[in-house]
């Protein structure tokens, strides 16, 4: 099969107007062709051009999804009955797109999931005359926590509406979207399964805005004796030209623009994504020692299952480094653990829009800068009303206090998750040591059970660390958590007083039946009370049966 800016003749002929169609292909402008090629013929069909409204309708997982794609069709050949001023509207934002759509008809709506939902419940998306239907990327819309959007405006689509569904990885929670919407899809340039040597790459983090800022600091850190830039569209292939003609390379330079892997090259940039895996062996065969590639964070799940690494290799940027050094190796050792345990996509999609401005190292030291100040600063409430009381020595005032008896051991707390749910010891100290900012060292014993799991904290941290997991999630599940009152903590003596841990409160307010032996006699009742009674204890014997049992026994003494 060819690779290149869009399909070949024969996917083409593959592809039938009223066919469900289902592409992987990696997330990248020089892939947009490919799906949207064949959307945008129908749209121009003789047969389409008197449709009023929009026709097309292409759902994205977020707004530079949305630009890219609006770009695309905005730039395409359009035929004379659709002009490509009025051809498209990005939907980044509801209010705006409705108020465009009132004004001029656009066959083309393309934006995030919750932004067309809006418009269709504003009464400002008519979905009637809508004929094709496409869901780019369906494993990025996944990750950005967008399936309810994405389900409610789906219930709203025209049932015979031909659908077209995009990935960048073919996923088990895919295939379940392919098969709810687009049933029984032909199936266009389908990945391979992974393969079992992986290729070696560094990559680069860098929105698709700032590539030639990414390649300049390539090219200035590297310093190669020869390399060559992998462009896929043509776009690419001129933003990449006019940033080494500004750097001082020229067409006779050993630093150029190509269009495949078939010229050998000290360095390999990657400044688009090879389509297959085939192609990606081709380009990195070119340059055997070195490959780097500059990837959007939501690229990188991808890039690696086509690289068959699960873990690729950051290329570092001795400036960018020296700025993080400070921090502490324990804290680095629970990035390195979150990172292990693989890439956390949210988080990715969310610092994205930064990286226009900012560097990756410089958004990652400034999320380690706003970690650092919320373990710093102080916890209201956490275990005393008096700020100093953690360094006050303990007084009998202190010891009314509701929660001053466990300060001095450790508590349990129940954590509603276990081994059902995937989670592991790690999981609980990560997500204890970042949401509560409780050090790892005063974390005690973890217990991971089937269902749920138990921790050993200390009774200082206790509160705190309850009420930062409630709610939090861990592998996907919200979390709740409470002290473990069922078992007890390590105070506690006896099963009866475990399950009965409000009561134990309350048990101060008897404490004068508990001196002189007078709890033992409240338990034989009134008759054993009045024989332990001796001479001069009669006050003390008598007020707890005068409680009990009535006023009768000390009338009768």
């Amino acid at each position: 099969m060819e690779h290149g800016n869009g399909e070949t003749a024969r996917d083409k002929a593959n592809v039938s107007r009223n066919q469900n169609v289902m592409y992987v292909l990696p997330h990248d402008a020089a892939a947009i062709a490919q799906f949207m090629g064949p959307v945008l013929e129908q749209l121009d069909a003789p047969d389409a051009s008197d449709v009023v409204g929009p026709r097309a309708v292409v759902v994205t997982p977020d707004a530079p999804s949305a630009m890219a794609i609006a770009r695309f069709v905005a730039s395409a050949p359009a035929s004379e009955s659709t002009p490509n001023t009025s051809r498209v509207i990005a939907a980044t934002g509801a209010r705006r797109a409705s108020r465009l759509l009132a004004a001029r008809s656009a066959p083309v709506i393309v934006g995030p999931a919750d932004q067309l939902l809006d418009m269709v419940r504003r009464a400002a998306l008519k979905l009637d005359n809508v004929r094709a239907v496409v869901i780019a990327w369906a494993d990025l819309v996944i990750d950005a926590g967008a399936m309810a959007s994405l389900e409610a405006l789906m219930s709203e689509m025209p049932k015979d509406a031909p659908r077209t569904v995009v990935a960048a990885r073919n996923t088990p929670e895919v295939e379940a979207v392919v098969e709810r919407y687009a049933r029984r899809p032909r199936r266009v340039d389908a990945a391979p399964d992974a393969p079992a040597e992986s290729i070696a790459m560094r990559y680069v983090i860098s929105a698709s805005e700032t590539r030639p800022v990414a390649l300049r600091n390539i090219l200035d850190a590297l310093d190669p004796p020869g390399a060559a830039v992998y462009a896929r569209s043509d776009e690419s292939a001129r933003e990449a030209a006019d940033t080494l003609r500004t750097l001082g390379y020229t067409t006779e330079d050993i630093v150029r623009v190509v269009r495949d892997g078939s010229t050998p090259a000290a360095l390999m940039v990657l400044y688009d994504h090879p389509s297959s895996r085939a192609e990606l062996e081709q380009v990195a065969a070119a340059a055997p020692n070195q490959v780097v590639a500059i990837v959007q964070p939501r690229q990188l799940p991808a890039l690696a299952a086509l690289a068959g690494s699960d873990r690729l290799v950051p290329l570092s940027f001795d400036s960018a480094v020296a700025a993080a050094r400070t921090s502490e190796e324990r804290m680095r050792d629970e990035i390195r653990a979150v990172l292990e345990r693989g890439l956390p996509v949210r988080e990715l999609l969310t610092i994205e829009p930064l990286l226009v401005d900012f560097d990756a190292a410089s958004v990652a030291a400034a999320s380690l800068r706003l970690l650092t100040d919320a373990r710093e600063r102080p916890v209201p409430n956490a275990t005393s009303a008096q700020p100093t009381a953690a360094s006050a020595p303990s007084t009998p005032q202190d010891a009314r206090a509701p929660r001053a008896a466990p300060q001095s051991g450790t508590v349990r707390v129940f954590v509603n998750i276990g081994e059902r749910d995937g989670a592991s010891a790690r999981d609980l100290v990560g997500a204890i040591a970042n949401e509560a900012g409780i050090a790892g060292s005063r974390i005690g014993r973890v217990e991971i059970r089937e269902n749920h799991s138990v921790v050993e904290l200390e009774s200082a941290d206790a509160e705190r660390a309850i009420a930062a997991l409630s709610g939090a999630n861990i592998r996907g599940r919200r979390v709740n958590a409470r002290l473990d009152v069922d078992r007890g903590g390590s105070r506690d003596r006896g099963g009866s007083r475990d399950r009965g841990a409000p009561r134990d409160r309350g048990s101060r307010d008897r404490g004068p039946r508990e001196r002189g032996g007078s709890r033992d006699a409240g338990a034989r009742g009134g008759r054993g009370s009045t024989g332990r009674a001796g001479p001069g204890r009669g006050p003390v014997g008598r007020r707890p049966p005068a409680r009990d049992r009535g006023p009768s026994r000390p009338r009768d003494e």
